[in-house]
């Protein structure tokens, strides 16, 4: 291959049937190449899809710190009315992510995702305009619609990274989310002690304003500098990191050019896998957005102060970073995802019946608020690397992150329009423990099952059936690919 020949005037074809040679210097050559661009995917995909989750989370956490800060009160807004300014912001989140993940390759990430952030961006700048709780409702159903396009990226990670590094990368990718709320916290902390007083704004809209602009500031950078999926680089990548990327691409059972088939769609519903991944993926997201939305008004409670509270919510997100880094790189140590989902359930579960029970030692309670973010963030990057890894091809990937986001943030409107009476939150809180139980139930089977057809396989690669199947591609047949083995 010429070495002066750039990516783009070269055939896709071409690029992904290159001879990698038999001699040991050609192969040597690739492994030098396969280390720089794995190095240069994580320093120039991974900061921009971080900082872009940050961004998200952010400004879809921030309510809870608004509320501390005096929004709920200046806008009028009960207990009632305020929870539905909470939860219809999942109305949006729900039917966008269909459109992010399908129609992933054809609008093309940056474009995607630097809309989203945009229109995000400038819709959170528009709530320090809010005159009542309808108002805040409408705007935060539009922030929703913008955000949910961004539950495409653990599909556009699966394109660059092999199943094996997915475990790390989607950690990292999604531990910020715990970050952003410590920044929340902090930011929060810093405009209420410092800008109570500070006209023309209040402490809380001060929050919108500043997380607002930076969000709208950072679109342009994803537009311009993040590459679309590996077949369509045109600049950053040279031929040979290019050939390469296409090549780890195609390892991980994705096909070059591959296009959403309807015919697809519907088999996928046909597996009972994607309905284990559901339920557990739905009882960790009920847990996380009901932690998110309502962890500063349970810190407040305990007895701190408004500004104290905001301060106090950034260790419990510190645990919750540590925790999602730690286990998302050992599940791909270890190379297990359902195991570690529900050891960690178990964690969040305690937490949780802390909550619940415990009413006279506010120690107690705050040790049960790390305790569940120790559990629970972790586990959304993991199932959806668990999901990921074991449904195989374009579209029942991106129909399974689609379907499984849509249902678990349905299940969490309902969990926090039952958070209604602060600062204990009874009725919300035995909701969530009732689904954590069958989260982590529902990821026991899952671990059984897939023992169980790995074993099915492991008796039928000799027979005629598995041969007339390896002539079929992975993006056709999918996880039934009698050379395809599950992880458990």
């Amino acid at each position: 291959m010429d070495q002066t020949e750039t990516p783009e005037k070269m055939d896709i074809y071409e690029l992904s049937q290159v001879d990698t040679k038999d001699s040991e210097a050609a192969k040597e050559y690739d492994k030098i190449i396969a280390r720089r661009l794995l190095w240069k995917i994580d320093l120039r995909i991974l900061p921009i899809l971080t900082l872009l989750y940050i961004f998200a989370a952010m400004d879809r956490s921030d309510l809870g710190n608004a509320q501390v800060a005096g929004m709920q009160k200046d806008l009028g807004a009960t207990s009632q009315q305020w929870t539905l300014v909470a939860s219809l912001f999942y109305v949006g989140y729900i039917i966008a992510q269909p459109i992010g993940t399908l129609y992933l390759r054809r609008i093309n990430p940056p474009v995607i995702f630097s809309f989203a952030c945009c229109v995000w961006g400038v819709l959170t700048i528009l709530m320090l305009t809010t005159k009542n709780y309808g108002q805040a409702t409408a705007l935060r159903v539009f922030i929703g619609l913008s955000e949910g396009l961004l539950q495409a990226a653990p599909l556009y990670l699966s394109l660059w990274y092999k199943g094996s590094e997915l475990g790390t990368r989607g950690a990292i990718f999604f531990s910020v989310s715990s970050l952003a709320g410590a920044c929340n916290g902090l930011i929060a902390y810093g405009l209420e002690s410092n800008f109570s007083n500070k006209p023309p704004f209040t402490p809380w809209q001060w929050l919108f304003l500043i997380e607002g602009i930076m969000s709208t500031a950072f679109a342009f950078i994803v537009l311009f500098l993040l590459p679309p999926v590996p077949e369509n680089v045109r600049f950053g990548f040279t031929a040979d990191e290019k050939r390469l990327a296409i090549a780890r691409s195609v390892e991980a059972y994705n096909t070059v050019d591959a296009k959403i088939d309807k015919s697809q769609i519907t088999a996928n519903f046909k597996q009972p896998l994607i309905y284990v991944f559901m339920v557990a993926y739905s009882g960790t997201i009920v847990s996380l957005s009901s932690m998110s939305n309502f962890m500063p008004s349970i810190v407040q409670g305990m007895g701190y102060s408004s500004v104290n509270a905001q301060l106090m919510t950034v260790p419990v997100y510190a645990v919750a970073f540590v925790s999602t880094i730690f286990f998302g790189h050992l599940s791909d140590r270890l190379q297990i995802r359902g195991p570690l989902v529900v050891c960690l359930t178990v964690f969040a579960l305690v937490g949780y019946l802390i909550m619940l029970l415990v009413r006279t030692s506010d120690i107690t309670r705050y040790i049960g608020l790390c305790l569940i973010a120790l559990g629970i963030f972790p586990c959304v990057p993991i199932i959806l690397t668990w999901s990921n890894v074991n449904i195989i091809g374009f579209t029942r990937r991106a129909t399974a992150i689609s379907t499984i986001n849509m249902v678990a943030q349905v299940f969490a409107i309902v969990a926090n329009l039952l958070f209604t009476t602060p600062p204990y939150y009874v009725n919300g809180i035995a909701f969530v423990i009732a689904f954590m139980i069958l989260s982590m139930s529902s990821s026991l089977i899952g671990i059984f099952y897939l023992h169980v057809q790995n074993k099915k396989k492991r008796a039928a690669q000799n027979t005629p059936e598995a041969s007339m199947n390896r002539d079929k591609s992975y993006e056709e047949i999918g996880n039934a690919h009698p050379d395809f083995f599950f992880t458990l």
